[in-house]
């Protein structure tokens, strides 16, 4: 099982700068709330209804 509080401090940690990273971030609540409304963890047909995701840097 994810840690949620692990994952929530890291985008706390690492604020969007640019919009690309604004939709990222907030596809992440949303997956996040998703998993923990339903409280089972993320498989990877819920990532694919985000598509592909490219030209994102991490500091």
């Amino acid at each position: 099982m994810p840690n949620y509080a692990e994952i929530l401090a890291f985008l706390a940690e690492n604020p969007p700068q640019l919009e690309s990273e604004c939709e990222l971030h907030a596809s992440l609540l949303e997956l996040l709330a998703r998993c923990l409304r339903n409280e089972q963890v993320a498989t990877d047909d819920d990532f694919a209804d985000f598509g592909e995701i490219t030209g994102i840097t991490v500091n």
